[in-house]
């Protein structure tokens, strides 16, 4: 069994790093948002709901063409282009007092979607025999990231409140632009991967894969309901405290 050699492990590394500090100040959000969201001018249950999926669908729809950008004009340049798009958002959503701010900044945020790019990269600095060691490397931060963010981002939230977590996400931004600059290698020559990037031409071939949508939906029913059970539970929780709280002062 080959192993990663020593750029391939700074590469995964160093990638893993800026993957998780990115994912880090996202999570951080999730369970605390809904808590403190109606403090904000303009809040509704439904707007409060649209600032906490907005991040997801501009990602979404931007994963892709910056994956295909960066064949064009490099790797590492889309990645720092996306963390300061990134940074921006997290500043915005920082400093705004209502609603429509923070929707605003979570459309930035999602604008800086170099997830695929990043995975590209790593395809780049790493040989297809090792390359699975890679990605999984790069997984197991993305996981440990959301379960230190659940612990973190309620205990951080009582001294700094969410304006403060915002203001973190875009520090650690800013933490993996340093990174990708000065500690990530760069890559021989820019490689296209079929595992790892778009092929426009087979779009519609994989929409049509009834077993592909059938997994996508699934997928999709997945995340939706561990993000609604994280927020709904963390969110049950804290007012159950507060409201016993206020029953003491009765007793």
């Amino acid at each position: 069994m080959k192993l990663l050699n020593t750029k391939e492990r700074r590469a995964t590394f160093s990638l893993a790093g800026i993957f998780s500090l990115r994912m880090l100040g996202l999570f951080m959000i999730l369970p605390i948002f809904t808590l403190y969201a109606h403090r904000l001018s303009g809040a509704t249950p439904v707007l409060i709901g649209i600032a906490l999926g907005a991040y997801g669908m501009a990602s979404g729809l931007l994963q892709a063409p910056l994956g295909w950008l960066s064949d064009r004009f490099g790797r590492k340049t889309i990645i720092v282009s996306g963390l300061m798009v990134f940074a921006v958002g997290s500043l915005v959503a920082a400093s705004s007092t209502s609603i429509w701010g923070v929707i605003l900044g979570r459309i930035l945020q999602g604008a800086g979607a170099v997830g695929s790019t990043v995975l590209a990269l790593t395809a780049d600095l790493t040989r297809e025999e090792v390359r699975t060691q890679a990605m999984s490397v790069i997984g197991i931060t993305i996981g440990f990231s959301f379960v230190i963010a659940m612990i973190l981002g309620p205990m951080l939230s009582t001294y700094i409140g969410l304006s403060g977590i915002f203001y973190l996400t875009a520090v650690l931004a800013v933490l993996g632009i340093v990174a990708v600059i000065f500690v990530v290698p760069k890559p021989d020559q820019l490689l296209f991967h079929s595992d790892q990037e778009l092929v426009f031409k087979d779009i519609r071939n994989v929409l049509m894969m009834k077993n592909l949508r059938s997994l996508n939906l699934g997928i999709f029913i997945l995340h939706a309901s561990i993000r609604a059970s994280v927020v709904y539970l963390y969110a049950r929780s804290v007012i159950g405290v507060y409201i016993n709280g206020a029953a003491c002062r009765y007793c």
